[in-house]
C-alpha cells in the first residue's frame, strides 16, 4: 500500500523533503559545554569579587587600627586631647 501511494505522489509531483543541518547539530552537540564555561567563568568572576572585597576591607581595618595605635601612643607620651584634635585638622 506504501509503495502504491508513493508512487501516486512521486507522480501528482510531491516528492519527500529531507534536511540535513550539520550546523545545527554541532551546536546542539557544544550547547551543554558552552553552558558548562559559562558557569565556570561566573564562578571565578565572583570568587574574585569576593577576594578584592576581603582584600579592600582588611586595608581599611589596617589602616583604622594603625591610626588608633598612633593616637594611643601619642597620648601615652603625653600629648592632651586638644592637641590631637588639632594633628587631626591639620
Amino acid at each position: 500500500m506504501l509503495a502504491v501511494t508513493d508512487k501516486v505522489m512521486e507522480d501528482l509531483g510531491f516528492y519527500d523533503i529531507e534536511s540535513d543541518m550539520p550546523l545545527l547539530l554541532t551546536m546542539s552537540l557544544l550547547s551543554y559545554a558552552v553552558l558548562l564555561l559559562g558557569i565556570v567563568f561566573d564562578v571565578i568572576i565572583i570568587l574574585f569579587i569576593s577576594i578584592s572585597i576581603l582584600l579592600i576591607y582588611s586595608l581599611l581595618m589596617v589602616s583604622v587600627e594603625t591610626k588608633t595605635f598612633d593616637y594611643g601612643v601619642f597620648r601615652m607620651v603625653g600629648i592632651t586631647k586638644g592637641d590631637s584634635v588639632s594633628m587631626l585638622f591639620y
